[in-house]
């Protein structure tokens, strides 16, 4: 083997190690910009595993609240219908108490919306309720 072919052939190896020196070098660029990637994703959802926690947190409570208010409005009912049965008076014969039905004949009807509109200027809490009440048909209605 000549000096040129030596020469040559160790050229050729050079660049085929720069040519590999590259590739490593882009190979760990591109490994640190995924690890940055991989910590930024990791982030992410410890910020939404905790954000779940919490509204689970919160949907239980809010589910408690409801089995409450469920159970209120039970001993109510019962203790209307004792109250009603301690006078003699069948609660199936009772009129509808709707505030719709309620209404005197001969009178047009009050809306929804314009019952909640008088209650809200006179008594806002018992806007509250009643707007939690009538909501759907307090949005339906057009007046």
């Amino acid at each position: 083997m000549s000096l040129t072919d030596q020469i040559s052939s160790l050229l050729g190896f050079s660049s085929r190690a720069e040519a590999q020196l590259k590739s490593i070098a882009d190979a760990q660029a591109k490994s640190s910009e995924l690890a940055a990637q991989v910590s930024d994703l990791t982030a992410k959802a410890s910020k939404l595993e905790t954000d779940l926690a919490a509204a689970n947190t919160t949907n239980a409570a809010l589910t408690a609240k409801i089995a409450d208010l469920e159970a209120k409005v039970t001993a109510e009912g019962k203790r209307a219908n004792e109250v009603l049965a301690s006078q003699g008076i069948d609660p199936n014969k009772l009129p509808e108490t709707t505030p719709a039905a309620a209404a005197e004949p001969g009178k047009p009807k009050v809306s929804a919306k314009q019952q909640y509109v008088a209650l809200l200027a006179s008594n806002p809490r018992a806007a509250g309720a009643f707007y939690e009440a009538n909501a759907n048909e307090i949005l339906a209605s057009k007046n």
